[in-house]
């Protein structure tokens, strides 16, 4: 199962978020649920936007809408960090009922 984490938690925790996937791991980012973007690794040969991850917290909404269209690389201190992208085409999400 993927790892999940909302638009709202990862406002608050950017940094750790970012700090996780440089260890490997991957997150989808859900709004209201709904699955929106994939926080991940950066893919070699991949054509990315950068952006430092304190502009990508200030301006969280307008960089998620452009991540869903094309992959955001996340810079820390300049460095690559992240990379926010779009679903890959063949995601599958499975809604649960509590």
């Amino acid at each position: 199962m993927d790892k999940v984490v909302s638009v709202r938690f990862l406002r608050c925790r950017v940094a750790d978020y970012v700090a996780r996937v440089q260890g490997g791991e991957e997150f989808v980012i859900l709004r209201h649920g709904r699955p929106i973007a994939m926080l991940r690794s950066r893919v070699n040969g991949e054509r990315v936007v950068r952006l430092p991850v304190d502009t990508f917290r200030a301006n969280l909404r307008r960089a998620l809408s452009i991540a869903r269209r094309r992959p955001v690389l996340l810079t820390w201190r300049g460095e690559p960090a992240a990379v926010v992208g779009p679903l890959p085409p063949d995601f599958v999400w499975e809604e649960w009922e509590l």
